[in-house]
């Protein structure tokens, strides 16, 4: 049983019938599976129902999403005892899956739903587009492109596209065929700001490959950071610092006197937050470990800055949630940066202390020896 079963069968029971809008909740069925589920299997099955209920628990119609899960794999277990995978496979994506559905749903609903109110649309119309809408929405498209619920100017394009269609008297078929149309166009991509990094001195293959990535907020090496309709991974509370070199000559009866010797390296500290829903924290903490470990430097470019060349010095990881089967579910990073100068010894000026030529040392004569006499006429 794949993905993509699951992905069908949820699409069908929650939006094709209807089950999302049922209320209250109702109450998982819970058959006795046959007795040719192995062990093994019932167990990677009760894991899988926890992890799902617990990525579930704050998101729209959540419960009734849960409860909806299970029926699923139940009558998928019944129908193929064999055919549940007991690899943790289904059981990490479960997860993923569900809580980027509840999102998804609940942003389009709420539009659609304030629209139809404002419009005095039957709301009962408006579910009926919503479920088919979603439905559709689901079977044809892989999870990673359910990001409705981050594109807010899709979502008022759906809702004025909904609105006009059913003032032209559309029905509820054709209106969702137009709207599943609309998700089906190629998406209007901003190109990124172009940042000119200076060239690299050798031609490793991972430096040509860190010169190409492009990212509307920034990127180090390989890795860009980006908001986009496609992944949340970005960075925060950038702090850079750097000491000027001052050397201290002391001076007789005077205040010292300091020469400048030029300035140390920069070092800069950046913070990343990574969270399941929005991005893969274990593809995103390789990438940043593989760099460390090459010891390469590289452009370090953030809004359309560029820093200059700079290494990954200090790398941390604070691992915050793990899922139930292992999985990071989120994490906070913390990087620390150092410059790279190949300029030599790296300072940019020396000024010279121009003292005055100390003043000559006065000396005297040394006292003649004088004859000293006595009163008995010795010396």
């Amino acid at each position: 049983m794949t993905i993509d079963a699951i992905k069908l069968a949820l699409a069908d029971e929650l939006f094709t019938k209807g089950r999302i809008w049922s209320a209250p909740t109702p109450a998982p069925t819970n058959p006795e599976l046959p007795s040719s589920v192995p062990e093994t299997t019932k167990t990677e099955v009760k894991l899988v129902k926890l992890a799902v209920s617990h990525a579930m628990k704050d998101m729209p119609y959540g419960d009734t999403i849960s409860v909806v899960v299970d029926e699923v794999i139940d009558k998928a277990l019944s129908d193929d005892p064999q055919g549940f995978p007991t690899d943790g496979s289904i059981g990490a994506a479960l997860p993923t899956l569900t809580s980027r559905m509840g999102r998804e749903f609940g942003a389009v609903s709420v539009d659609l739903l304030e629209a139809g109110g404002v419009k005095g649309i039957p709301s009962d119309l408006v579910q009926e587009v919503t479920n088919g809408l979603m439905s559709g929405r689901y079977s044809d498209m892989t999870s990673e492109d359910w990001k409705l619920w981050i594109n807010k100017d899709l979502r008022q394009k759906l809702v004025g596209q909904f609105v006009a269609e059913y003032d032209n008297g559309a029905a509820i078929a054709d209106i969702v065929e137009g709207l599943l149309g609309t998700l089906e166009e190629p998406a209007e991509e901003v190109p990124p700001v172009a940042v000119e990094a200076p060239s690299l001195p050798t031609a490793l293959s991972l430096k040509a490959k860190a010169t190409s990535v492009s990212s509307t907020i920034g990127s180090f090496g390989t890795v860009g950071f980006e908001v986009s309709p496609r992944e949340i991974f970005t960075l925060n509370d950038l702090s850079r610092k750097r000491t000027a070199r001052f050397a201290e000559h002391k001076v007789i009866n005077g205040k010292a006197r300091l020469q400048f010797n030029g300035v140390d390296l920069w070092s800069t500290t950046i913070k990343i937050n990574l969270d399941r829903n929005w991005t893969d924290p274990e593809k995103r903490i390789e990438q940043l470990t593989q760099i460390q470990e090459s010891g390469e430097h590289y452009p370090l470019v953030v809004g359309g800055r560029n820093f200059g060349q700079f290494v990954l010095l200090d790398y941390s990881e604070d691992i915050k949630t793990f899922g139930r089967f292992g999985e990071i579910e989120k994490a906070e990073l913390s990087l620390s940066f150092k410059e790279y100068s190949d300029e030599g010894s790296g300072i940019v000026r020396i000024s010279r202390i121009r003292t005055a030529a100390p003043a000559p040392v006065k000396t005297t004569a040394p006292a003649k020896k004088m004859a000293i006499s006595n009163n008995y006429g010795g010396r």
